[in-house]
């Protein structure tokens, strides 16, 4: 399967867990075709039942599990390395927030965006009228953003 008008993609837990948490999960259902998570990025996004988004993520079923055929070597974790060979395997986008893990997925061939390219999106598409409050949500739970990366992507977006 392949997706070069990046109508697939394979997400890591972070963006998952924080989109999942601010209440903007659905924008991923609603800018892809496919969205899919490996078991290990699942696991750690929806194992306790009781964390926080995790009730939103186990709720929506269009996320589709999925293993991925071959798991790279790297001293990444596990579902960071699954969700890589996943997106490799599918030729999709990988969201993903985590500095290295966005070195090596390019280092192999892999197309990257991470949460707030979601929500730049987004904004494009007219799926959200404003991203600066969601990004202000986003950082009072803990997603880790430059105040230089944001103030980029707020002036891209005409915020």
């Amino acid at each position: 399967m392949t997706s070069p008008t990046g109508d697939v993609v394979v997400c890591d837990a972070s963006p998952l867990i924080v989109l999942a948490r601010v209440e903007q999960l659905e924008l991923l259902r609603k800018l892809f075709r496919n969205v899919y998570a490996p078991p290990a990025v699942w696991s750690e996004a929806t194992g306790d039942a009781t964390a926080p988004g995790a009730d939103v993520l186990l709720g929506a079923s269009w996320i589709r599990v999925r293993a991925p055929g071959v798991v790279p070597a790297s001293r990444l974790g596990l579902g960071e390395r699954e969700a890589m060979g996943l997106a490799a395997e599918l030729s999709a986008v990988l969201v993903v927030d985590d500095g290295a893990a966005r070195v090596e997925a390019v280092a192999l061939g892999v197309r990257i965006t991470g949460t707030l390219g979601i929500l730049r999106r987004a904004k494009r598409e007219g799926l959200l009228a404003a991203v600066a409050p969601t990004v202000s949500r986003m950082r009072a739970i803990g997603l880790r953003a430059s105040d230089a990366l944001v103030e980029a992507l707020l002036r891209d977006v005409e915020e």
